[in-house]
């Protein structure tokens, strides 16, 4: 299957700038350009099989895996987040943006790419819990949305208004393009939940939600409870998607289509 292209453009290949052309400064440096206490660790490895001297080094398909690359992320889990299911969303997507601009840059720079990245919470009791991961069919080095950071708010703001939500917070993550972190209440829990089911719902939001480099958005309550999350790394093509449970039959969190 060809790998799936969502950004308008695909940049032109190149070591970024201050770089150092090793493995390790590119995942150094991704990390520093997500938010303070993004992430509490990140390493490059081999698989956990390889690396634990397992004997499951290759995977179903015969690929040998002790030669591919394995970003292996430790985020922290928000404090306030009533579950592990809602909190492991957003570290999830945090550590997939890291390992969609790790992997950009390691293609780069001529370093190899990555085969997925595996994610682990780190709970408010300094317990790590492995979450889970992945890596999706996706051409590199893609250029999404360059739009102004104050214009792409003034759209969002709008987008979300026109699908009944009040939004109460909202800030960028810029790994390499900028990726809205929103957080936003709605009067109608389940008739939200409802209508997300439609990538209409999606495109009023977002607007051209392929060509950006991702999103976090969190709808709660009234009382402030999260009642649904989407979370899109567009790098990396993956998507995660959280409903609280008694929603949970309403819909899958994240567009069809």
């Amino acid at each position: 299957m060809a790998p799936v292209q969502f950004a308008h453009q695909i940049r032109h290949a190149r070591t970024a700038a201050g770089v150092a052309p090793t493995a390790d400064g590119i995942v150094s440096a991704a990390v520093a350009k997500l938010r303070d206490g993004a992430i509490v660790d990140a390493q490059l490895g081999p698989s956990p099989a390889e690396a634990s001297g397992g004997d499951g080094a290759s995977s179903a398909s015969g690929v040998d895996l002790s030669k591919e690359k394995f970003l292996d992320v430790t985020v922290p889990a928000p404090a306030p987040a009533p579950a592990l299911g809602a909190a492991a969303v957003r570290a999830e997507w945090l550590a997939q943006l890291l390992g969609g601009s790790v992997n950009d840059d390691l293609v780069a720079s001529r370093l190899g790419d990555l085969a997925s990245v595996l994610v682990s919470v780190r709970l408010p009791s300094g317990e790590v819990v492995k979450v889970s991961g992945g890596y999706g069919n996706v051409v590199p080095e893609q250029r999404f949305s360059t739009e102004r950071l104050t214009d792409l708010e003034t759209g969002l703001r709008s987008g979300m208004a026109s699908v009944g939500l009040k939004v109460e917070q909202m800030n960028f993550e810029v790994p390499m393009q900028a990726a809205p972190v929103i957080i936003a209440t709605t009067a109608d829990p389940a008739g939200f939940v409802a209508a997300a089911q439609s990538k209409e719902t999606f495109t009023q939001m977002l607007g051209d939600y392929r060509n950006l480099e991702g999103w976090y958005i969190e709808v709660r309550d009234s009382q402030g409870w999260p009642v649904w999350i989407s979370a899109v790394a567009n790098r990396t093509g993956v998507g995660i998607g959280w409903t609280r449970p008694d929603f949970d039959s309403l819909d899958r969190a994240y567009p069809n289509g």
